[in-house]
This record gives C-alpha cells, sequence and structure tokens, in this order.
C-alpha cells in the first residue's frame, strides 16, 4: 500500500507542477508566443521550454516518491508515466489538425484547443520518464 500511495503522490506532484509551470510559461510567453500565429498549434519556443519543465518537474516528482516509497514506488512512477505516456501519443496520432485562433483567447480556452506535435508528445513522455528516473537516483542515499 505504501508504494501505490507513493505512486500516486508522485505522479499528483508531476501534474500540479507541470499544469503550475505551463500556466506560468503561458502567462511568460502569451499567446502569440505559445503558438504558432493564427493558429492553435504551439510554436517552437512553447515546445522547447515545455520539454524543459516537464523534465524538472518529473525529477521532482522522482525524488519524492523515492523517498517515500523506495526503489519499487520509482520504477512503478516511471512505467505509469510511460504507459500514460505512450496512450497520450497514440491518441495524438488522430487528432485533427489546429484550427484558426482568434485574436484573443482565454487561457484555460487556449489549453483546450491547442495541438501539439504527435513526436512532442512521445519526446515529452520519454523525457517525463528519464527525468523521473534521475530523481530516483538523486534520492538514493550516496554509499
Amino acid at each position: 500500500m505504501r508504494t501505490f500511495g507513493s505512486v500516486l503522490l508522485g505522479y499528483i506532484t508531476l501534474f500540479v507542477l507541470v499544469f503550475v509551470s505551463y500556466t506560468v510559461l503561458y502567462s511568460a510567453l502569451g499567446e502569440e508566443g505559445a503558438f504558432i500565429a493564427k493558429s492553435y498549434a504551439v510554436s517552437t519556443p512553447w515546445l522547447t521550454v515545455s520539454l524543459g519543465l516537464s523534465f524538472l518537474s518529473a525529477l521532482i516528482a522522482g525524488i519524492l516518491t523515492n523517498k517515500m516509497g523506495g526503489d519499487d514506488a520509482s520504477i512503478w512512477l516511471i512505467v505509469v508515466i510511460v504507459l500514460l505516456g505512450i496512450a497520450l501519443g497514440v491518441m495524438n496520432l488522430g487528432a485533427p489538425p489546429a484550427g484558426e485562433r482568434s485574436a484573443s483567447v482565454p487561457p484555460m480556452e487556449a489549453m483546450a484547443k491547442a495541438v501539439t506535435p504527435a513526436w512532442a508528445t512521445f519526446v515529452n513522455s520519454a523525457l517525463t520518464a528519464i527525468g523521473s528516473a534521475v530523481g530516483w537516483k538523486l534520492a538514493k542515499p550516496k554509499r
């Protein structure tokens, strides 16, 4: 039960950190920086920074998971990240093309309509799993 709770807490931590960091990123870049002009397709700056934020969020979640539940929990967190990442990537393969974006879009609507390339979804999932693994290794006591 401790392993399950640790994995759940780690994933919730990951989700919250990504949500908050992406919200700050959207505020920093603005609509024109987050999206390609007149489109809901995300921009290169958004992709670049968001991949780094996902990695850092996963690193923190990996440390927390290992401190709470040990190696088994860390492994399970990575498995959950990989499986959900594959599922999201496959679902993204069939996503419709990005629609036309109006001049001013509220942040929640922008998040709901944003279109990320399928390759970026798979890369993000891989970097998130790697970030969690790095966090796991950083959390282990030195011998």
